[in-house]
């Protein structure tokens, strides 16, 4: 059903998440990336070429938000965090 909604919508778009991380991401050198999500961590490894900047785990399944957050707090300036249902789940660790 969702398929067929979304070829009703925009038959000839698709959402290519090789090109859209790097769109949304921008200059990736300037950031900390922490990465809980199987496809994400390979999608960020592949754009960052697994540099130093960049923290990847496969089915932390919200073990990321305590992980950002947690390096967050020790350096806090430029602080941004994002938002995702099992970090949401588990902020009941902090």
């Amino acid at each position: 059903m969702a398929t067929e909604v979304s070829a009703a919508v925009a038959p000839d778009f698709i959402l290519d998440r090789r090109d859209a991380v790097p769109a949304l991401i921008g200059r990736h050198e300037d950031f900390l990336i922490v990465a809980g999500l199987a496809g994400t961590s390979r999608d960020v490894a592949a754009l960052t070429r697994d540099g130093a900047h960049t923290y990847t785990m496969a089915g932390a399944m919200g073990g990321a938000s305590m992980i950002g957050l947690g390096l967050a707090l020790a350096r806090s300036e430029n602080l941004r965090a994002g938002r995702s249902e099992p970090g949401l789940r588990h902020a009941g660790r902090v």
